[in-house]
């Protein structure tokens, strides 16, 4: 959340339109392929920034601030799930409205690479290229892939790319790693303004010294790099370390046998889920997640999302442990 704020705060600046009356959030939920997207929204007029239904709510919270600004003039545009026939799964989807943005409204896409709910897949470098055409500003969330699948910041041409590192990365939590694109590194501001990223505080002799404030209050000139983004404060003696021993070890894991290790255990869920009544989402899956949704006529009628958190919280007594996420157990 942290480093997902920080990037909207300063692309609100850079990248966004600049504020006007009327801010309308927009839902793509029921517009379906065959439509004509530019007549569709010609209503709503500002910016946009994509984001997928349902996604983290830590990659949306950022961009609702952002839209809910007083005059703001930027909206979301979500792209709804794939439906049962749309066997290209999220990628497509995307693709199709970058490629209606006939009036170039869209400014930010803020997508993950491996959807949180269900292990739903998302061509990243696909979409980069569609968003390098366009020169729309490319933010990935990585935390529920990055050390598990394979990911370069380099292919997908991303400008932005963050993951929290409890998941894959094995470091604990309250810790998250950031990429950003050397274009911004001399611009962007940091989310809380503290010592360590000024550049003149590295000198123990200014910080010895007396009287340092001027007229218009200490020297401002930062660090070098994308360091001057850093969250304040001295960095933790015991989690850093953490960190560092779990991206260790991710180093050392061939991720591609990772994958075929665990779609084989995935793809055993999915044929047993298949037998009673569930299935996936339509499109590619990676093996390191899976969601298991109703679709029998039956099944949907006695499994609500309370039925299915019930479910849950039972098979949590007897030691089986799976979370409820978004229609999808």
């Amino acid at each position: 959340g942290f480093s997902l704020t920080m990037v909207a705060h300063n692309l609100r600046t850079c990248v966004l339109g600049k504020y006007k009356k009327g801010h309308k959030t927009i839902s793509d939920v029921s517009t379906r392929k065959g439509q004509n997207h530019g007549e569709s929204q010609a209503e709503s007029q500002g910016d946009q920034i994509m984001i997928l239904q349902d996604e983290m709510s830590s990659e949306v919270y950022c961009w609702q601030e952002i839209c809910d600004q007083p005059n703001s003039n930027c909206s979301l545009l979500i792209v709804p799930h794939p439906e049962s026939n749309d066997n290209g799964g999220w990628t497509p989807l995307i693709i199709e409205r970058l490629e209606n943005d006939i009036h170039g409204r869209i400014k930010v896409v803020c997508i993950p690479q491996v959807h949180w709910s269900d292990g739903s897949y998302i061509d990243l470098k696909c979409i980069g290229e569609e968003c390098k055409k366009r020169n729309i500003i490319f933010v990935v969330d990585a935390t529920q892939s990055v050390g598990i699948f394979p990911i370069n910041v380099k292919a997908i041409q991303c400008h932005v790319l963050t993951a929290s590192v409890h998941k894959w990365l094995l470091g604990p939590h309250d810790q998250s790693l950031v990429y950003i694109h050397k274009q911004f590194h001399d611009t962007w501001l940091p989310l809380d303004q503290h010592e360590r990223s000024r550049l003149v505080f590295q000198d123990e002799v200014y910080d010895a010294t007396e009287n340092n404030i001027g007229k218009h209050g200490y020297p401002e000139e930062f660090i070098s790099g994308a360091a001057r983004l850093d969250s304040g404060g001295k960095k933790n003696p015991i989690l850093l370390p953490m960190v560092c021993e779990g991206l260790r070890i991710v180093k050392e894991i061939d991720v591609m046998e990772a994958q075929k290790y665990l779609t084989r255990i995935t793809d055993r869920v999915l044929i047993g889920g298949e037998e009673i009544g569930f299935g996936v989402q339509a499109g590619p899956r990676v093996g390191h997640i899976i969601g298991l949704r109703p679709v029998s006529s039956a099944l949907r009628d006695v499994l609500t999302p309370s039925k299915m958190v019930e479910v849950a919280n039972r098979l949590k007594e007897k030691d089986v442990f799976l979370a409820v996420r978004c229609g999808a157990l």
